[in-house]
């Protein structure tokens, strides 16, 4: 775009100097003063540059175009960062930001994008919190040089960069047209009407990252560019730089642009440039290697990751007729209304607009129209086969229909990884409808450019523009305020801002549902402890494997609780009787709305929290029937429910707890009456007994009975004001592992009926 205008313009100013040269050899003879030769000079100089300039001003425009959509659409606060919405946004937008911020405000590490406030002790990489891991970068090593005016931008580049967006895809909408060998400026602003009307880019605000389409549109007009008229080091230059800002954007974009390299390689050595197809490939591959490397992208979350989804987040073919949003379609209630912000099926919905909808029935209805279509089949089979490889993806092996699923094919071996990887696969639909749309405006601009029918091209451009338009209905109401909030944040701001750490238990990604109110109240704790610049144990990611077991069990083994961590238990995540494992530890609980939180910090706190104590008390010497719904008081975490004479415990470790009405004298025993689940590949277990975190026994199972054992309680343990008795078998699993189909699915470790505590 800018070479080719200061070509026009060069061309124009030697016109200029040439007429200036003549007018200055003319002075000494006045009479052969050159009057209409150097005015058709002047003419013809403008001509040109005006010429030259209509030809390659189309990206000009669908930058401007994109810049000014997109500023009109969201708003001047959104952009800028301010503003309600941005106080705290809905989910994904407040984990980007939570990770973004995290990773610009902490030290250096390796690998490149590690930070550690985020899933403390082990430290998080950003590029599993789609926190736009490029800009990051750049804010990072500009942080200590940035105006103070700027840091508001500097603390929330998202709606910059969306409107960033919006600008370079209306440029290569553009680009790619011209590309095509479609000269003409009506041609060129068509094709960005056209990119930056697509519902599914305008409705994929939700992912600042992923909606950065015009990194699909650089691949598309890069192998245009560089299929026909190869020159190796440029197209390796531009190739390297493409596959590498795809990588540290998004892997999605990333994994569409390599398929368009893929084609461009293709291309290459199908037409025998084998060195410079292999040169190609292996310069990119190993530019793309090293970004991998330096960023930290090849790690435990990309390698053993892989989540539910495939499937479920494909295509829906009826999708590409039927709107969410659409001034031709006034009303939702066709039956396939979705949330297109959180419903899974959304994922994969691809209204293709009225335009082009209208644009592809001209063209086919045209003989010529069919007759390029081969014409491009045959020219270009690499980009064909991508494009039929990336539909069938996005379809999945579950062909829907408006929601229904007449049939589901087994998936071939071998792909399991990549489904797993790319799970969303609908997503994958993107990048053939961007490469036809664009299509039928270059095919019918060459088909229809001698006739009175060409009008019709830029008329249904602009039908799709409205069409998309429409979307801005929902984008709009969706960035006009910001998330409901549940917590009372000015209550918690002190609290939050007393400590250094912000532990949240269970997880977030070990919440499970229906304990929908209790992930919001996770995430609004990680959106404050991110804001005033501590570390989180845990947080929402795009990418999590989580041990959840390993998890509670960490959780419950603490042995001590700096004085800068602050402990939040969510209600009905975990039991209230966990607390009194942080009581052990010197920490004083408080119970507010939506669970427990313990600090040992002597704070003010405000109105609505309340001490706690967990009721755990205890007379030495009684009985507790741990089957039994009065033992529910006193059981933490890893404990299955009650069934009278007995309970099980599930997983790798259960917690029982009890604090004596008076202090246990030395020599004191506990009575335990406890078995284990033995299994037919499972014939003996042993349980390890630890009481207040020392060893206390180990009792070796060999048969189904329930023992009594008794076991001399630790010194420690008697002088301290709880007891903890915790239960760690050797092994855990569900009969369902090794049984018939319907056998219990619970992971069974020990099982206990009663214990006692007799001085």
């Amino acid at each position: 775009m800018a070479p080719a205008l200061q070509r026009a313009l060069t061309h124009f100013a030697e016109e200029v100097v040439a007429i200036t040269g003549g007018f200055a050899r003319s002075l000494s003879k006045p009479e052969s003063f050159p009057v209409l030769d150097t005015r058709a000079q002047v003419e013809r100089g403008f001509n040109a540059a005006l010429t030259q300039f209509k030809q390659t001003s189309g990206p000009l425009f669908g930058f401007v175009f994109g810049v000014t959509m997109a500023t009109a659409g969201f708003g001047v606060d959104f952009v800028l960062g301010r503003g309600a919405f941005w106080a705290y946004p809905p989910t994904d937008f407040s984990s980007h930001l939570i990770g973004y911020r995290a990773y610009v405000n902490d030290a250096w590490h390796w690998p490149l994008f590690e930070t550690s406030t985020l899933n403390v002790p082990v430290g998080l990489n950003l590029l599993y919190m789609d926190g736009l891991p490029l800009v990051a970068l750049f804010a990072k090593i500009l942080r200590p040089v940035v105006p103070s005016f700027l840091h508001t931008v500097r603390a929330n580049p998202f709606g910059l960069w969306l409107v960033l967006s919006y600008g370079l895809q209306g440029a290569f909408g553009a680009l790619i047209v011209r590309q095509a060998n479609e000269q003409k400026i009506s041609a060129q602003i068509c094709g960005s009407v056209v990119a930056l009307s697509m519902s599914f880019f305008i409705l994929r605000f939700i992912h600042p990252a992923l909606n950065s389409h015009f990194l699909i549109l650089a691949a598309i007009w890069l192998y245009l560019r560089t299929a026909e008229h190869p020159s190796p080091i440029r197209a390796l230059a531009q190739w390297s730089a493409l596959l590498v800002a795809s990588l540290l954007i998004h892997p999605y974009l990333f994994a569409m642009a390599s398929a368009f390299f893929a084609a461009t390689a293709c291309t290459w050595i199908g037409a025998r440039r084998f060195v410079r197809g292999g040169l190609l490939v292996l310069g990119a591959t190993a530019t793309v290697a090293v970004a991998m490397t330096l960023s930290g992208f090849l790690g435990d979350r990309t390698l053993r990751g892989g989540e539910w989804g495939f499937g479920y987040k494909a295509t829906d073919l009826a999708s590409f007729f039927v709107p969410q949003w659409s001034p031709f379609y006034p009303t939702r209630r066709h039956g396939l209304v979705l949330e297109m912000a959180s419903d899974e099926l959304s994922e994969g919905w691809a209204y293709v607009g009225a335009g082009v909808i209208g644009l592809s029935i001209l063209v086919a209805a045209v003989q010529r129209g069919r007759a390029e279509f081969v014409r491009s089949l045959r020219r270009h089979p690499a980009i064909a086969l991508v494009l039929a490889c990336m539909t069938l993806f996005a379809l999945s092996n579950r062909i829907t229909v408006a929601h229904f699923a007449p049939h589901e094919f087994e998936l071939p071996p071998g792909i399991g990884f990549f489904t797993r990887q790319f799970r969303a696969s609908g997503r994958f639909i993107w990048p053939p409808l961007y490469a036809g749309s664009l299509w039928l405006v270059v095919v019918g601009f060459r088909v229809l450019r001698h006739t009175g029918a060409i009008a019709a091209v830029p008329l249904l451009a602009f039908v799709q523009w409205l069409d998309g338009l429409g979307n801005f209905v929902f984008v709009r109401a969706h960035t006009e305020r910001g998330e409901m909030r549940y917590l009372e944040w000015d209550r918690w701001a002190p609290i939050v801002d007393a400590h250094r750490t912000v532990d949240v238990t269970p997880a977030f990604e070990c919440l499970k549902w229906p304990l929908v109110l209790a992930s919001k109240v996770h995430l609004e704790l990680e959106f404050m402890g991110a804001s005033a610049g501590l570390g989180l144990t845990s947080v929402r990611s795009s990418r999590a494997i989580p041990d959840c077991g390993m998890s509670a069990l960490a959780q419950g083994r603490q042995t001590d609780i700096p004085e800068d961590r602050l402990i939040v238990l969510l209600a009905k995540a975990i039991p209230d009787s966990q607390s009194a494992h942080f009581e052990r530890l010197g920490l004083a609980c408080y119970r507010f709305q939506f669970g427990i939180v313990c600090s040992k910090q002597s704070l003010p706190w405000p109105t609505g929290f309340t001490l706690y104590h967990a009721p755990i008390d205890y007379v030495p010497g009684t009985r507790v029937d741990i089957g039994l719904g009065e033992a529910n008081a006193r059981l933490g975490l890893g404990w299955s429910f009650g069934e009278n004479t007995h309970r099980w415990q599930v997983g790798q470790a259960g917690f029982i707890y009890l604090r004596p009405n008076r202090a246990l004298r030395p020599g004191a025993r506990l009575h335990l009456g406890l078995g284990g689940a033995l299994l037919p590949t499972r014939p003996t277990m042993t349980v390890n007994v630890l009481i207040n975190g020392l060893p206390a026994s180990t009792v070796t199972v060999t048969d189904g009975d329930v023992h009594d054992v008794s076991i001399k309680l630790p010194a420690r343990a008697i002088g301290e004001p709880v007891v903890e008795i915790e239960l760690r078998p050797s092994d855990f699993r569900s009969p369902a592992s090794v049984g018939p189909p319907g056998s219990d699915t619970r992971e069974l470790g020990a099982v206990m009926t009663y214990l006692s505590i007799v001085d």
